[in-house]
């Protein structure tokens, strides 16, 4: 029976940054760019250990944005060590806001809704690989740049699983985000792609 591995996060997510002023119900506030942005959640950057579950309120501004908007939500997930990366997945309430902002900015950015939309599942033993790069400077988090480098030329999903161990929970996370991002294909390695990757390299020093 083929077995799969499931995309924790189905949402469209936005590789967008946005300026964000975070409050928390229990008290403490603070100002964090997000790394990335969709209807249902967002993922910013706090001070420390956030409890998953606690009450959150965010306000987020967009510079081609006119206007924030305001959002309340729960902490979702947390990093297991600094910089403490966080997802935020807003509430019911939110929602329509929340979309509204969503549609906005994708308006702003033309191109950048094709970003963020990965598959819902792939299977255990799916062959990975590097996509050809953006032309573009690719903004990668932590977690995210760990994957691709662990994928490297090319690895099987179930191959990077056992890799990761423990950090899995957040691998798959940062997974399905580049593969949404295009960064990471499902199939076999492109010798031009491989190319691609090493140039943006060189031009980086």
């Amino acid at each position: 029976m083929l077995e799969f591995i499931l995309n924790p996060r189905r949402a469209p997510r936005a590789p967008v940054r946005c300026e964000a002023r975070i409050a928390l119900k229990e008290g403490g506030y603070w100002a964090s760019p997000t790394s990335d942005y969709g209807p249902r959640g967002c993922q910013v950057l706090a001070p420390s250990r956030l409890e998953p579950g606690s009450r959150i309120y965010v306000e987020l501004q967009n510079e081609r944005i006119p206007g924030p908007v305001e959002l309340a939500g729960h902490v979702a997930w947390t990093a297991k060590a600094p910089p403490w990366h966080t997802g935020v997945a807003f509430d019911g309430g939110s929602l329509g806001a929340a979309s509204g902002f969503f549609t906005r900015l994708t308006a702003a950015y033309p191109g950048v809704e094709s970003y963020g939309r990965s598959p819902d599942r792939i299977p255990r033993d799916a062959p990975l690989a590097p996509a050809s790069p953006p032309p573009f400077e690719p903004l990668l988090t932590d977690e995210e740049a760990r994957v691709f480098g662990e994928v490297g030329a090319g690895m099987r999903a179930d191959v990077l699983r056992e890799r990761l161990a423990g950090d899995w929970e957040r691998g798959v996370h940062a997974l399905f985000s580049l593969l949404g991002r295009r960064y990471l294909v499902v199939g076999e390695p492109s010798p031009a792609a491989a190319a691609a990757w090493a140039a943006l390299r060189a031009r980086r020093g």
